[in-house]
This record gives C-alpha cells, structure tokens and sequence, in this order.
C-alpha cells in the first residue's frame, strides 16, 4: 500500500511493476489504481519471468497496459513507454 501512497503523491505517468513483489500483487495494484478516474491515463507494464496465456489474461482483466518478459533490454522498456496507456496487453 505504499506504493499507492507514493502514487498518489507523484502522479506519475507510468508505473512498471515486478510480478514477483509482493505483498500487493501487480494486478491487484493496477486494478486499485485503474479504478480511479484520476490514474486511469497512467500507464502500467508489468515485468513476468514468463509470457504465458495465464498471465496475458490476468494482464488484460488487471488493465495493464504492458508486459516484459525478463530479462529485457532497454530499448524494450522505452518501446513500452512510448505507447499511449489503453491496456495493450
């Protein structure tokens, strides 16, 4: 929940999560943050040790708006953030 706190704070325009952090799940965060009107523009990628069909459909229901698969390169972070926040995932 510290995080929503920082968010709240910052407002800033992306957000990149670890599917590994706990204790508040990404999908969990991005669907609290999503959920009001003021954060909805704010983008949200999520880095996954594995791209799988199970995690595509929780990226889509949690409205995330990336996903990188680790390990990434750079350029693929910046791709990611380029693209206007719609829930691309």
């Amino acid at each position: 929940l510290d995080g929503l706190c920082v968010v709240a704070e910052r407002e800033p325009r992306a957000i990149i999560l670890d599917e590994g952090c706990g204790p508040l799940d990404p999908w969990q965060f991005s669907l609290l943050l999503k959920g009001h009107s003021r954060y909805r523009n704010t983008r949200i990628i999520v880095m996954c040790k594995c791209l799988d069909i199970v995690v595509r459909a929780r990226a889509r229901a949690a409205r995330v708006d990336g996903l990188l698969q680790k390990p990434f390169a750079s350029d693929e972070v910046l791709a990611q953030l380029e693209q206007p926040a719609e829930c691309a995932a």
